[in-house]
């Protein structure tokens, strides 16, 4: 993750269109100076809060296809079609889970960061804020970010640390939606994903109980099309392909849509990389 805050995930051009006065040429800072100046602006009120929103939801949008996150699937709903629906069913089971969970303070956010796919996000911490304000200056680190896309019957869950906060978001998907699953990263996966798209890295783990030699960790193949270049070296070159390829087990995967690292996680780098993962994992 490269950021530490939401404000990291903003840009220049974000801050210049938010600090600039209407009618007015945006301001000539430079990164650092813009980020000094939106936070003063935020902490003196100088700001309206419909634009601090607005720069909310654009950061964690550019964070949810940044880090790498567990992903869940569920039954398909019709029934959160707005944030507010979707916030009400949230907050009233949080405060069901954090009294069996013995946690003192849960603060919730919501917003909604897309119409297609609809995508809500729903930003969670266990610190004493007293406003929306406040809840600003938690660090990333210190939240629970639930992106939750209720018409296709998914839920991406970060950070992915098997803590309170991950025990919380669990108890609270399985109780807002159902036949609640997790959808496990593994080598079985990565091979299946590996015919689904086209990938432009793989890397295999060579351990040597598995592998039966000492010398590599790893064999990593780099293309515009990997599977397609290791057809073409098997049948040009006779080079035993199928033989390289099982010497252990898929550890990455990747492609322009996604990542996908055993026992890490995914990382979403767009939301057609979640449609190939839904019909990659689709259940017949």
């Amino acid at each position: 993750m490269s950021g530490s805050t939401f404000i990291d995930y903003l840009s220049l051009e974000d801050f210049q269109s938010i600090l600039t006065t209407k009618g007015k040429k945006p301001p000539k800072l430079k990164l650092e100076p813009a980020k000094s100046k939106f936070q003063k602006a935020i902490k003196n009120q100088t700001i309206t809060a419909s634009k601090i929103r607005k720069a909310w939801s654009n950061a964690m949008n550019k964070m949810f296809f940044d880090v790498y996150q567990r992903v869940f699937r569920f039954t398909p709903t019709k029934k959160f079609d707005t944030s507010s629906k979707l916030k009400n069913e949230l907050q009233k089971k949080s405060k069901t889970i954090s009294k069996d969970l013995k946690i003192k303070n849960v603060t919730c956010f919501i917003s909604k960061l897309s119409s297609s796919p609809l995508h809500f996000l729903y930003a969670v911490t266990f610190k004493q804020v007293d406003d929306f304000q406040s809840f600003l200056s938690v660090p990333l680190k210190s939240q629970t970010i639930i992106s939750v896309f209720p018409e296709i019957g998914v839920a991406v869950l970060w950070p992915m640390d098997n803590d309170q906060k991950f025990k919380f978001a669990t108890k609270l998907l399985q109780s807002s939606f159902k036949e609640v699953s997790e959808i496990k990263v593994n080598a079985l996966l990565l091979r299946k994903y590996s015919t689904q798209e086209t990938i432009n890295k793989l890397t295999i783990s060579t351990p040597q109980e598995i592998a039966g030699f000492t010398g590599l960790d790893v064999i990593e193949f780099r293309g515009p099309n990997v599977i397609l270049g290791l057809s073409g070296l098997k049948r040009r070159h006779d080079a035993n392909v199928d033989v390289i390829t099982r010497v252990g087990p898929f550890t990455k995967i990747e492609s322009d849509s996604i990542s996908l690292v055993c026992s890490q996680g995914i990382l979403l780098k767009n939301y057609e990389g979640l449609d190939i993962l839904l019909k990659t994992t689709k259940i017949d």
